[in-house]
């Protein structure tokens, strides 16, 4: 469907976006970069405007722009392709798109903090870390937050993953594929590898689409293939 609407608005960054992002949950990583890099350069003399959401949250209030989500999936799609540098950069763009709510800005800061890692700048990534509170206008990130906090020893990977244990769906994922990769930048790769291999076995079908769920996948592939 969304093919046919690119025959139809070839010039619709919007629609590329959302291609880009059905990219990613298909694990069509090179073409969801395509796809996106296209939207990125379309876009990026345009207006921002506040993108309607699919999933509302209690207070229906959506939370993204569109210029965000393009930033955004662009870079998760470099990151998932294991070009953490270039993550990185494309997050640093993503996270100063964000600055109109918290939800956005703890979504990219997390990814940001773990790129930045991942390609060797922590101290880059401490200074992301030094703008995250324990209290913040969150409404639907809640769990990328906890995450940040994490990073910042404010929490601990047991206390996040029994709360992941009580969580299913997206939000399961998210919070083990966060604590997975919180172990792997600090060395242990054993224990990352478990909570890895506990999301991709141990979860429900229904985690199949969540981010957490397709970079866990994107790790134990990259570790098998070392």
């Amino acid at each position: 469907m969304l093919t046919r609407g690119l025959e139809a608005h070839t010039d619709d960054h919007r629609i590329l976006r959302h291609r880009g992002h059905r990219f990613i949950t298909l694990r069509r990583f090179d073409e969801a970069v395509s796809d996106l890099t296209i939207a990125d350069e379309r876009s990026r003399m345009l207006p921002d405007e506040i993108e309607p959401d699919g999933a509302p949250n209690r207070q229906g209030l959506p939370r993204s722009t569109t210029r965000f989500n393009i930033l955004y999936h662009l870079a998760l799609a470099h990151y998932l392709r294991g070009d953490f540098e270039t993550a990185a950069a494309t997050f640093t763009r993503c996270l100063d798109a964000s600055r109109r709510n918290d939800d956005m800005y703890v979504a990219a800061a997390h990814w940001l903090v773990l790129a930045r890692l991942r390609s060797g700048d922590d101290a880059g990534a401490d200074r992301v870390l030094a703008t995250i509170r324990p209290v913040m206008g969150v409404i639907e990130n809640h769990d990328y937050h906890a995450l940040l906090l994490l990073h910042r020893g404010e929490r601990t990977p047991d206390d996040v993953l029994a709360d992941a244990a009580a969580r299913s769906g997206t939000a399961g994922a998210t919070l083990r594929h966060g604590v997975g990769a919180y172990l792997l930048v600090r060395g242990d790769t054993e224990a990352s590898t478990r909570v890895f291999e506990e999301i991709v076995h141990g979860l429900g079908d229904g985690s199949w689409p969540a981010f957490g769920f397709i970079a866990a996948e994107a790790e134990l592939a990259r570790a098998a293939s070392d």
